[in-house]
């Protein structure tokens, strides 16, 4: 991993929490185009109020790459949380100053330039940077599949393997356990307008139906039989694996 900072303000000198303070940095492992999903990494550290200045990690920040391939970091936002604003001059309590120690300017005090107010309106700063990306390997190259993906559709069901398979022998082949069901539809080129899984709901869901105006005696039956089905024909579309990723929910405001 080689990496370069092509910018970052002077550290020589003090900057405001509410200016612009952009680092951009660039790396071989972008450029060279191999590594999916890459991301810029950088975390942000604040030191504490006094001397010996320690330091906590106080964000991280994932970036893409800019169209030139940079990472272009902007920390202003994250620091303004951890500092106050400057308001007045110390050393001055004329009509319309401050009289609390805030900051005293060097002018008035050459010995001690600055003065920590319950240690909000000076801080150290520390980024520290790193890249990220996906182990998954690039989708366009060839090797031993080792990853593969199942959709289920109506009338097929398709197989997406990864990577690609290369010319020799062992990636050649690939073995499929499946069931084969009855004929029921014509020819296995017609496309049934259900699932074939879902049709004993269907029939179960149909007869709770029709039995509130038939038979409402059997109602609560047809009822049980009927989500029970359900309950199956949703499981087999499910996944055994123990772990389940949703998209985030969104609740808009009334």
């Amino acid at each position: 991993m080689s990496m370069t900072l092509e910018y970052s303000p002077n550290s020589g000198q003090v900057h405001g929490a509410y200016e612009p303070i952009t680092f951009v940095t660039s790396s071989t492992e972008q450029a060279g185009g191999t590594y999916f999903k890459f991301k810029y990494v950088a975390d942000i550290y604040i030191s504490n109020l006094d001397s010996p200045y320690t330091y906590v990690k106080q964000a991280r920040i994932f970036i893409e790459p800019n169209s030139e391939g940079a990472g272009v970091f902007r920390i202003d936002k994250i620091i303004s949380d951890y500092v106050a604003i400057t308001s007045g001059d110390s050393s001055t309590s004329s009509a319309g100053f401050v009289n609390d120690t805030i900051h005293t300017l060097g002018s008035n005090s050459t010995t001690k330039i600055w003065v920590n107010n319950e240690g909000q309106n000076y801080r150290k700063v520390k980024v520290n940077y790193g890249q990220s990306y996906a182990t998954t390997a690039n989708k366009a190259s060839l090797g031993t599949p080792s990853q593969f993906w199942v959709q289920r559709f109506i009338d097929k069901v398709t197989i997406t393997v990864y990577p690609l398979p290369n010319a020799t022998a062992a990636d050649n082949f690939l073995n499929v356990y499946y069931v084969k069901r009855i004929q029921d539809a014509g020819a296995y080129t017609n496309a049934s307008d259900t699932p074939f899984r879902f049709v004993p709901c269907m029939i179960s869901g149909l007869s709770y139906y029709l039995s509130m105006k038939f038979a409402p005696q059997r109602t609560q039956e047809m009822k049980l039989l009927y989500e029970d089905e359900l309950a199956r024909a949703l499981s087999e579309d499910g996944s055994a694996a123990s772990t389940f990723i949703t998209p985030k929910t969104y609740y808009p405001n009334i």
